[in-house]
């Protein structure tokens, strides 16, 4: 239970962690039922272990067969985050070697934007990674921001950045303060023709 709730405690609580957990509650199950069986008195009720474990071990091998054909169909029907016609478009949009500051770096990949020719871009690859690097474990959700240290590294990001693209997650991952804040919207506005969250650097604004 402590490892249960030790995971669940922090605010990033991602899909794949519940694979960790998984042996902690086959553990939590199986030693107590395991004990229950063998602690059955004599006579006739003895055979109820036996089968208790074969019916468990049919009802285990039936759920992996089941589980592995989900996790097939799953694969089968995965697709990228990104439409590839807002691939295209911000291929379109935005230039080799531009400098453009993400909370996803996989954003950047994908329409092959990932390295910069403009000197003094950042070199930022994981925006949480660096949140908690540089704050004690924090992200933008639970105060990262207050770190001065994750302050000066996202202010340089955008500072340093010629177009923004920004994914509906970005408050887990950005330490947005008002000083943060009110720089973006300043010297950001939307791309026109982009998707939702692509930005460029206001002509009005060096």
């Amino acid at each position: 239970m402590l490892v249960v709730a030790a995971f669940l405690w922090p605010a990033d609580f991602y899909y794949h962690y519940a694979g960790f957990l998984a042996p902690f509650l086959a553990l939590s199950l199986a030693l107590p039922l395991s004990r229950l069986l063998a602690a059955l008195p004599a006579g006739g009720t003895r055979r109820w272990p036996a089968l208790v474990r074969r019916w468990a071990t049919v009802a285990a091998g039936v759920a992996l067969v089941a589980l592995t054909v989900f996790q097939v169909i799953a694969e089968y029907h995965e697709a990228s985050g990104i439409p590839a016609s807002e691939i295209a478009a911000v291929q379109r949009l935005i230039p080799p070697g531009a400098c453009v500051a993400t909370d996803q770096a996989s954003f950047t990949i994908a329409i092959n934007r990932f390295v910069s020719t403009v000197p003094g871009c950042s070199l930022m690859i994981d925006g949480v990674g660096t949140d908690y690097a540089l704050s004690n474990g924090q992200n933008g959700q639970t105060g990262a921001g207050r770190s001065a240290a994750v302050a000066a590294a996202w202010l340089a990001e955008f500072r340093a950045a010629r177009y923004a693209w920004l994914t509906s997650e970005q408050t887990r991952r950005i330490a947005w303060t008002p000083a943060l804040l009110a720089y973006f919207h300043s010297h950001f506005v939307p791309l026109s023709g982009g998707p939702d969250g692509l930005y460029v650097r206001s002509p009005h604004r060096g």
